[in-house]
């Protein structure tokens, strides 16, 4: 199980609905079934890309959801917030794909900035509910080294032995293509 959540984006013109729309073009190209016809359709209550793949000799299922602004309405975010929490809890491989920074009381996921900005802290990752189970984390933003991976490891559940974090160094871009995510 796989959570994908593209961050919004502060630039004019914002391009996080272009790199969203990357990243579900080629997930279907590698051959996961979209729960939906096209992109536009993507609701945050979608049912997850789904595609078999053979690991050690057997077939395994891998389900992929994904997240992004457009998903809510501009006076309702709090579902990209929840959804996030609910893949910190419950799925295998996190991804955050967006903008990020080194203050961990500001920076964190950042899930829009229009019409206000609405993020979850770094420095909330201890207190959110999460397994005990083997999980990866991907924070594809400016700066995540500087604290990331540390306020995950603050969190009860989280261990060196259970949670794998790659964080980006200095800095990630969003662009049309979510290049850095999909490699």
């Amino acid at each position: 199980d796989i959570g994908v959540h593209v961050g919004g984006d502060h630039h004019d013109p914002p391009m996080d609905i272009s790199h969203a729309r990357s990243i579900y073009t080629d997930l279907v190209a590698s051959g996961f079934r979209s729960p939906v016809a096209r992109f536009e359709d993507l609701a945050i209550d979608s049912p997850p890309f789904t595609k078999k793949i053979r690991v050690r000799g057997q077939q395994v299922d891998v389900r992929v959801r994904m997240y992004h602004v457009d998903m809510t309405a501009p006076d309702a975010r709090q579902p990209l917030v929840e959804a996030f929490r609910r893949s910190m809890k419950d799925d295998d491989v996190v991804v955050y794909d967006g903008h990020a920074g080194r203050q961990l009381d500001y920076s964190g996921v950042v899930f829009a900035y229009k019409p206000g900005r609405v993020a979850l802290a770094a420095s909330e990752f201890p207190n959110v509910e999460t397994t005990q189970k083997q999980q990866v984390y991907l924070f594809n933003g400016c700066e995540t080294y500087t604290g990331y991976a540390d306020k995950l490891y603050e969190n009860p559940n989280r261990t060196t032995e259970n949670t794998d974090v790659i964080t980006t160094v200095n800095y990630s871009a969003i662009q049309r293509q979510a290049n850095q995510v999909i490699a």
